[in-house]
């Protein structure tokens, strides 16, 4: 074990490392399917509008969010993007985001520890791999994220400080996380907040000091209730029942019980976020084991001190909430994330096991060598598999100022681990891991846009339609992504229809509005279409293995031997 008494102190090189993690290369790489494209089409078409009642997609109604994250990133689209571009804008949003969530992780553990340890937390959830993932992705669980741990922050100075009248930013903030992502984000507050509250109430000497919290909570639930109602009230009112019976009961609800046509089912996976926590926590998923060890030996005890009890109540509550509900998806336990690095930057200013150390050990020996993988790739390139696409290993046979950045990093990393004995404590491990993330960014991920990206293949695919026939033309079932993606690139907000009934009406030539469609589909054509058919146009946007193409056909029909004489 280490010594109890040493605290972690990290440089400001370490702190400014991790905190520019999110910036490495985030506006030199296209939207990624599948939540990208769509959010992004939303985004852009709220900057156009203005409308920031109803978010819309493609100019379809699309309520499975509230409009929180789409408004800013409208707001960054109609003011950088300007300079930048529409997606350069789009992905500073959740570097943005991410940052204000390092912010408030730092005040929470200040509040419950001391500076050091907030230092250490911020490092610590800036390096975790679920963090540095959804900084750079554009999707709204980022924003949840941010108002979850805002409001716990604020709650925190109530209940810890006796700040009482911080029970209105608390409000205030848990209305942002009811506008970023619904009644989920109030619900991981409020599983928190009873953290707080319990060893409060057991621990108040008199009812008078009870009463004096009474005043201020009801201020702050006041200012949630006005926030998040108002926009309810305009949702019902602006969009009407239809619309607010979809968000309510089919989107909160409906996930939530397994009801719901859409999202991530998966009911009886009771173990999901376990695995999911080694997923996100990672690397410093051994410090929380510790951290969890350490606190049922303290529970046994009658030792668990205050902080660590509310760290306990606000982890296991959440993770019962998530396991209790059908819709499963690992990104959903994002806003937990902070809470994980507070308990592994307290549990490693303890010291820590000698096996937890030997791990951290051969984890900055891992991403030496990956790094210097990054470094070499133009040299080891072409012995990757068969199975990597061919973009991505022309991208990495050519050598590019990219691979130097990763070079230095490595010198930088070696120099560190060999070179520098003065460093102690987490420093080493939080700044190689920083580098490792900034250096991954930089040269793998870039590979992948290579065929990941959409644009390239939707524009051509677009500009080849006439736009005098763009009216006539249905889309037959587009996914989100593939709605979003014509929006976005194409300008185009294609019709959709359903019915197969339809479809064969439209190629037979029988639909007043219709004369040919557009069909992205698994499956090919031929199996779905029974009626004649000619293919205009065809192509495979982001499909390296020509899986899901998309194709323009029209039906072989009178009308359509007439227009082409």
């Amino acid at each position: 074990m280490m010594d109890d008494t040493v605290k972690p102190v990290l440089p400001w090189w370490v702190l400014l490392l991790c905190g520019t993690i999110g910036f490495a290369s985030v506006f030199h790489h296209d939207l990624w399917t599948p939540d990208e494209p769509r959010v992004a089409a939303i985004s852009l078409e709220m900057s156009r509008t203005g409308n920031v009642v109803v978010p819309r997609l493609a100019g379809e109604p699309f309520v499975e969010k509230p409009p929180m994250y789409f408004a800013v990133s409208a707001f960054l689209i109609r003011t950088v993007g300007v300079v930048t571009g529409n997606t350069a804008a789009l992905r500073l949003a959740p570097v943005l985001w991410g940052l204000g969530v390092l912010a408030m992780t730092f005040l929470l553990t200040r509040r419950l520890f001391d500076r050091n340890t907030a230092l250490l937390a911020a490092a610590l959830l800036a390096t975790m791999a679920g963090f540095v993932e959804n900084s750079r992705w554009i999707r709204a669980d980022i924003a949840l994220m941010f108002f979850v741990a805002a409001a716990v922050w604020c709650l925190a100075e109530v209940f810890f400080a006796g700040r009482r009248w911080f029970c209105v930013p608390a409000g205030l903030f848990a209305a942002g996380a009811f506008l970023s992502k619904g009644i989920i984000g109030p619900g991981f507050i409020g599983i928190a907040w009873l953290g707080m509250l319990v060893p409060h109430v057991i621990r108040a000497r008199g009812r008078g000091e009870l009463r004096s919290f009474l005043a201020p909570h009801m201020v702050g639930l006041c200012a949630f209730l006005v926030l998040s109602g108002t926009w309810a009230a305009l949702l019902r009112v602006v969009g009407g029942r239809e619309l607010w019976d979809a968000w309510f009961w089919e989107n909160q609800f409906g996930r939530f019980l397994g009801t719901s046509k859409h999202g991530h089912m998966r009911g009886g996976e009771y173990f999901f976020y376990l695995s999911a926590l080694a997923m996100y926590a990672f690397p410093w998923v051994p410090a929380v084991t510790v951290w969890a060890w350490r606190a049922a030996r303290d529970i046994r005890t009658r030792a668990l001190s205050r902080s660590n009890l509310f760290l306990l109540v606000w982890s296991a509550g959440t993770l019962l909430l998530l396991t209790v509900s059908t819709a499963k998806r690992e990104v959903y336990m994002l806003p937990l994330l902070p809470v994980f690095a507070i308990m592994c930057a307290e549990t490693l200013g303890k010291g820590v096991p000698r096996w937890c150390g030997g791990f951290f050990t051969f984890w900055q020996g891992l991403c030496l060598l990956l790094l210097a993988v990054f470094t070499t790739f133009p040299l080891c390139a072409r012995f990757l598999p068969d199975s990597v696409p061919a973009e991505a290993i022309d991208y990495l046979k050519a050598f590019s100022f990219l691979n130097v950045l990763a070079g230095c990093g490595l010198a930088f990393c070696i120099a560190l681990m060999f070179g520098r004995p003065g460093t102690s404590g987490m420093a080493r491990p939080a700044a190689i891991t920083a580098v490792f993330f900034i250096g991954l960014a930089m040269v793998p991920l870039q590979a992948i846009d290579r065929f990941k990206s959409m644009e390239h293949d939707i524009r051509a695919f677009v500009s080849r339609v006439p736009p005098e026939r763009r009216p006539a033309i249905a889309g037959w079932h587009f996914s989100e992504t593939m709605r979003g993606c014509f929006y976005y690139y194409g300008d185009w907000s294609v019709p959709q229809i359903e019915d197969e009934e339809k479809l064969a009406g439209i190629l037979k030539g029988e639909n007043d509005r219709f004369d040919s469609v557009i069909i992205s589909e698994i499956r090919s054509v031929d199996d779905l279409v029974k009626a004649p058919y000619r293919v205009l146009l065809e192509g495979y946007p982001g499909a390296a293995d020509r899986v899901r193409p998309i194709v323009w056909i029209e039906g072989v029909h009178e009308r359509t031997t007439d227009r082409e004489e």
